[in-house]
């Protein structure tokens, strides 16, 4: 839903992975239907040098789209990723897993960090 609802509001979404370009393409349309897949730009990891936590995955797909890095919300699920598009200078939400000491942990390295447990329209 909230693809879509990005998408249709002409907002750029991109999958940024450090996986190959052929498995994430794969998994992506598998996931979200070719006809989503089509309409977001794949960047995998081997097309960058350095994989994440090194940001070059973010600067490329923030430079190919044409967008500020800071106006660019990523989507994570890893501290390598929240790492990795803190450095690219975007904003990020990490998706809660049974890692929880993470959340923890990164609560209180960085003040802008908080969890959302529930989002429900009001």
């Amino acid at each position: 839903k909230l693809i879509d609802q990005a998408l249709s509001s002409g907002v750029k979404v991109a999958v940024c992975s450090t996986s190959n370009e052929k498995a994430v393409s794969a998994i992506v349309s598998c996931l979200l239907g070719p006809e989503r897949a089509e309409k977001m730009q794949i960047f995998a990891g081997d097309i960058v040098p350095r994989k994440k936590p090194n940001p070059a995955i973010y600067n490329l797909a923030a430079q190919t789209l044409g967008v500020d890095p800071a106006s660019c919300v990523v989507i994570e699920d890893s501290a390598i990723g929240l790492a990795a598009a803190k450095a690219a200078g975007m904003k990020c939400v990490v998706t809660k897993s049974g890692l929880s000491e993470l959340f923890c942990r990164c609560q209180n390295e960085s003040p802008s960090f908080f969890s959302v447990t529930l989002l429900k329209k009001t």
